[in-house]
C-alpha cells in the first residue's frame, strides 16, 4: 500500500507539472507540447512564429491538474489507510479515464499508445481499490462490523 501511495504521489506531482505545462501552451506563453507547439494541432512540425491562445488546451490542461491534485491528497490519505483516499484516488482513476478517451478527439491528436499507456495507472488503481482486500483495509469501522457475521452464522 506504501509503493502505491508514493507512486500516486510522484504520478500526481508530475501530472500537476504536465498540467502547468499545457496550460503554459495553450495560453500561448511556451511551446513545451508536442501538440500544442505545431502549427496545427495534431501534427509535430515547426512551432508557429506568433503566440496564440487555444482555450481548449488551457481547460484540458486545468482538468489535469485538478484531476492531479486529486490524486495527491488520495495519496496522503492511503499513507493514513484513510476512506478518502480511497474515494479520491477513485475518483482520479475515473475522471482521467474519461480524460483519456475525450481529449484525443478534441485536441485532435491521433488516439494511440501514448493515451493507452497513461491510463495504465488509473486502471490499476480501479482494480486495487475494488478488491476486497483493498475495500476492507480502507472501510470504516461500522463497514468492518458489517461485513462480518455474527458467531455462529452459517455461510450461504
Amino acid at each position: 500500500m506504501t509503493l502505491i501511495a508514493a507512486l500516486s504521489l510522484f504520478v500526481g506531482v508530475s501530472g500537476l507539472i504536465g498540467s502547468t505545462a499545457m496550460i503554459s501552451d495553450g495560453l500561448g506563453l511556451t511551446r513545451i507540447g508536442a501538440v500544442t507547439s505545431a502549427p496545427t494541432v495534431g501534427t509535430t512540425s515547426a512551432p508557429p512564429r506568433t503566440a496564440s491562445v487555444n482555450g481548449t488546451v488551457v481547460v484540458f490542461g486545468a482538468i489535469r491538474g485538478i484531476l492531479s491534485a486529486l490524486l495527491l491528497v488520495g495519496a496522503v490519505g492511503m499513507l493514513w489507510v484513510r476512506r478518502s483516499g480511497r474515494l479520491y484516488s477513485l475518483a482520479f482513476a475515473v475522471g482521467w479515464i474519461v480524460l483519456g478517451a475525450v481529449e484525443p478527439f478534441a485536441l485532435g491528436y491521433a488516439f494511440g499508445w501514448p493515451v493507452v499507456t497513461s491510463a495504465l495507472y488509473p486502471f490499476l488503481l480501479l482494480a486495487l481499490f475494488n478488491s476486497p482486500s483493498w475495500r476492507m483495509a480502507f472501510a470504516t469501522p461500522d463497514d468492518r462490523s458489517a461485513a462480518v457475521p455474527p458467531p455462529g452464522a452459517r455461510k450461504p
